[in-house]
């Protein structure tokens, strides 16, 4: 069998597609990655991405620009794209998906499954008429394709029709913590991902500067507040490195932020790594109110909830017990094992997907 992952930036870096790529090379299918390189520092030098376009960045003004054109050349891509009988696209996105769905009109043997990481109509602030007219179009894309994938409940909507949802769940990287009840001097804080503004870098500047606090950082500078906050003298910066690598790291860190900007509709419906990761590692998370999961860390007391705006009550994070911090993180990690472990999240789940293309 063979894999065509289609993805408007890299596959084998990012962590969710790196979990669907393991499955497929546990099996020994044919895996071939089409991908946008957005930014050179992300390539993927064993050669195993094709890029279709390069440059653009990962935000800013220029994206106006990149995103037609990395469609445009999709589409040109798959219009005579000669798919092999026991091959299946794999597109992420609504910027993949929708030019394959226009590709389809002409090339009929295209086959698509359609994972959706983010709801491309409600993930920028865009006019209303706009949004109404993307999200006709993503209904459209979402009917041609063999089943489209959630990243979580909250997202399906009633423009979906054939569905399932995985979690982003990771594999199972769980060690004991020796947890040294003697209150600390100081916290340790662990922020990952893409480092932006909208993730509560400006934030996180204040709460570092005034507090003695550490944190371990990884992940993509993405705006100068990124830059100012990973300057400070309290941040240990480990740049892009592998998940494995940074939950490595992470064990000592006594909570994970997963911060998001509520004034955007994505964000609000945000499925953050994180989220699981921290709930796998047996670490509290630390998210901000406004949030689709904020009621997931309140309900299952796997964490903190501060406003995303710091203010004076987000040093009573400071003030909780070790004690306290354990517990969050031993809730958030009996969930990870009943309902969001790997094995029932992704293989079992991927092996329904496949079963009818084997």
């Amino acid at each position: 069998m063979k894999i065509t992952f289609l993805k408007g930036s890299n596959c084998y870096s990012h962590v969710r597609v790196s979990k669907f790529i393991r499955y497929c090379q546990e099996r020994q299918w044919n895996i071939r990655a089409f991908c946008w390189l957005r930014n050179e520092s992300v390539r993927d030098h064993e050669g195993r991405e094709t890029y279709i376009l390069q440059g653009g960045g990962f935000g800013g003004r220029k994206l106006l620009f990149f995103y037609p054109l990395w469609m445009l050349m999709v589409f040109f891509k798959f219009l005579c794209y000669k798919q092999e009988k026991d091959e299946i696209i794999f597109a992420i996105d609504f910027d993949s998906a929708f030019p394959l769905y226009l590709a389809k009109k002409f090339n009929r043997s295209l086959r698509y499954i359609y994972d959706i990481h983010d709801e491309f109509a409600i993930r920028y602030r865009l006019p209303k008429i706009i949004k109404r007219f993307i999200r006709w179009l993503d209904r459209k894309t979402r009917s041609a394709a063999e089943l489209t994938i959630h990243v979580d409940d909250i997202r399906v909507s009633e423009i979906d029709d054939e569905y399932i949802v995985i979690h982003n769940s990771p594999e199972d990287f769980y060690q004991e913590r020796i947890v040294d009840f003697n209150e600390p001097n100081e916290r340790i804080f662990c922020i990952s991902g893409l480092l932006t503004a909208g993730r509560g870098m400006t934030s996180l500047i204040n709460f570092a500067k005034y507090s003695n606090a550490k944190f371990i950082v990884a992940g993509e500078l993405v705006d100068d507040s990124a830059k100012a906050f990973v300057a400070l003298p309290n941040v240990d910066y480990l740049g892009y490195i592998s998940q494995a690598e940074l939950f490595c790291k992470v064990t000592v860190c006594d909570a994970i932020f997963s911060l998001y900007d509520p004034s955007l509709e994505i964000n609000r419906l945000a499925a953050s790594n994180k989220l699981y990761d921290a709930m796998m590692l047996g670490i509290p998370v630390i998210t901000n109110r406004g949030l689709a999961m904020t009621n997931v860390v309140t309900d299952l007391q796997c964490g903190f909830v501060v406003p995303f705006d710091y203010d004076s009550s987000w040093k009573t994070i400071l003030n909780v017990s070790v004690k306290d911090y354990q517990q969050k993180g031993q809730n958030g990690r009996a969930e990870y094992l009943t309902s969001f472990s790997y094995e029932s999240n992704f293989k079992k789940k991927l092996d329904v997907i496949f079963q009818p293309y084997l």
